[in-house]
């Protein structure tokens, strides 16, 4: 009888400890919290517009006809809702698929590292994935899980195709993309972040135009008939979704010295300024029962926004500023998505989590800037990072969004650290070999 060994590099044991922690961690928090555990907000919307879904056919959100979400989500719960209907199998099997992609994401987050580093330096990225607010998201049926896992990944392909130029790993990007555009549209401008990488990698720049067209023809042939169905449902152009209005609103009252309603006047400079489209649903501050009303809610939450900003900016320019250059910002980089508190254990530890890593990408970004072998690596990543920052904190600036995009830190730490460390090896050997010479 042959016997089978199963040799485990000691190098490797770092990263086990972490995922094997990390699961025992999400499925502690799956039976504290229960399996049908929800925020009764936009994850049970989720599941409701993937029952939708799969009874009509039709994308909806909140109840209505929308396009305030991408398909991906009810395309990704819909074969939960078909194989074990609505009950506790079905919770089962998507909290299970939410807890392995929050694994996925930390295994993903050590092997973006390792192609730079060894693999202790990688097991530190993974770690901080053990805050507790991460094991509560991956329990909650909402897009943050998804978004972030199928980011990490198409950063790591990225990654790849700039250091191999392999043609599968382009493809790989494609699908990839494809399914993290369908679940959150803010990735969207990632590939112009991508073609510069890619540039700077001293990629095929004929192939690379080839593949473009390519990929914007695969694109097309999924973006194409949503755009056109959103056209049809709402008379409008919307080419991924609507309602970036109401973000926009939201944060307007965030920061110092922001309008308050009291000192505005709504009637006279938003609700006169209504379209006559948006009137016919709209009548004596009640909205029709009918789902163009929602969408012309959002757009009108966008005039309000304006409006806002725009007495703001004439009221008030340096708590304007302010709000939205150091504060939203502050937000965005110092923050944690946990509502709950599982086994009673307080947000101050996700916070201390947050402090750690804050303080070691300092080093680590100076690091690569020092050693200058991954600089355009951290182009790529940190470049995409502070995009999203500035386009969060242009609108709302949440614990949610933030969240999702903690990681890029967590890959700065382990690449520039090992390049520091790189870095000040090198130079003491210099001066050994300077002394040895004089």
């Amino acid at each position: 009888m042959s016997k089978f060994k199963c040799k485990i590099e000691k190098s490797s044991i770092p990263i086990i400890l972490i995922l094997v922690i990390a699961a025992i961690m999400r499925i502690a928090v799956l039976s504290e919290m229960n399996v049908d555990y929800n925020l009764a907000s936009d994850d049970l919307s989720y599941i409701n517009s993937a029952i939708t879904f799969v009874h009509t056919g039709q994308i909806t959100m909140h109840g209505v006809l929308s396009a305030q979400i991408m398909p991906g989500m009810p395309l990704l719960l819909a074969p939960f809702i078909l194989c074990f209907g609505t009950g506790t199998f079905m919770w089962m099997g998507v909290k299970a698929l939410w807890i392995l992609m929050g694994l996925l994401s930390i295994y993903f987050v050590y092997r973006i590292v390792c192609l730079y580093a060894n693999r202790y330096y990688g097991a530190l990225a993974a770690f901080f994935f053990l805050s507790i607010d991460f094991a509560w998201m991956d329990n909650l049926i909402l897009t943050e899980t998804p978004f972030m896992f199928s980011f990490i990944l198409l950063i790591y392909l990225s990654l790849k195709l700039g250091k191999t130029q392999e043609k599968k790993y382009y493809w790989l990007i494609i699908v990839t993309y494809i399914f993290c555009l369908l679940i959150r549209p803010t990735i969207a401008p990632y590939p112009i972040f991508l073609f510069v990488y890619l540039y700077f990698c001293k990629y095929d720049m004929k192939l690379m135009f080839q593949q473009i067209l390519i990929a914007g023809g695969i694109l097309s042939c999924i973006i194409v008939p949503w755009t056109i169905r959103n056209y049809i449902q709402f008379d409008a152009f919307v080419p991924l979704t609507y309602g970036m209005g109401n973000p926009k609103l939201m944060g307007t009252y965030q920061g110092v010295g922001f309008p308050l309603d009291k000192d505005l006047d709504y009637e006279k400079n938003v609700i006169a300024n209504m379209p006559k489209e948006m009137k016919h649903y709209y009548n004596n501050g009640k909205w029709l029962d009918h789902y163009m009303s929602k969408y012309y809610s959002l757009e009108l939450d966008g005039m309000k926004a304006d409006y806002r900003m725009s007495y703001w900016w004439e009221h008030d320019k340096k708590s304007m500023l302010k709000s939205y250059l150091i504060y939203k910002p502050y937000g965005m980089v110092y923050n944690s998505f946990y509502w709950a508190t599982p086994f009673n254990i307080s947000d101050d530890i996700n916070m201390l989590f947050r402090k750690v890593d804050l303080f070691l990408c300092f080093f680590a970004t100076i690091g690569i800037l020092l050693n200058r072998r991954r600089i355009k690596e951290l182009l790529l990543i940190a470049s995409f990072y502070i995009f999203q920052i500035i386009v969060y904190s242009y609108s709302f600036s949440f614990s949610r969004y933030a969240q999702t995009l903690y990681f890029i830190r967590y890959i700065i730490i382990g690449m520039g650290l090992y390049e520091l460390w790189q870095y000040l090896l090198n130079r003491k050997k210099k001066q050994q070999i300077i002394k040895v010479n004089d």
